[in-house]
Order: structure tokens, then C-alpha cells, then sequence
């Protein structure tokens, strides 16, 4: 849509897709030592905007143990 800007993630191998939101979110648990996930991010852009500038946007992922 117009002046729509969406982030999203999925862990399934991009079957289900979440909203990211501007809270810190648990995105995946229960790893051990060794072990994989996959974990994709999607951006999806306006339709049409009548911005005239370069847009950013920043996604910070924090792992702990």
C-alpha cells in the first residue's frame, strides 16, 4: 500500500511469517551448543510513496545464552 513500510521474520523456513515490532521480542529458544536455525527477515516497501529521500531502517539481533 501506499507509504507502508513492514518488517517481518520467520523461523520455518519462511512458511509463517511475525510482525517485528519496536519491543525486544524472544524469537528462538532451546538452542545447544552446535546447533542451527534458520531465521530470514523481510522488509516490504511502499507500493507508491511520495518520499524523496533514501529510507532506513536498522534491525538489531541479540543473542544470549
Amino acid at each position: 500500500g501506499t507509504e507502508e513500510f513492514r518488517h517481518r521474520f520467520a523461523t520455518d523456513g519462511a512458511a509463517t511469517w511475525t510482525a517485528l515490532t519496536s519491543a525486544y521480542s524472544t524469537l528462538l529458544t532451546g538452542f545447544t551448543s552446535g546447533s542451527t536455525n534458520a531465521l530470514d527477515l523481510e522488509i516490504q516497501v511502499p507500493s507508491s510513496t511520495t518520499a524523496t529521500s533514501t529510507q532506513n531502517t536498522t534491525v538489531t539481533v541479540q543473542a544470549t545464552s
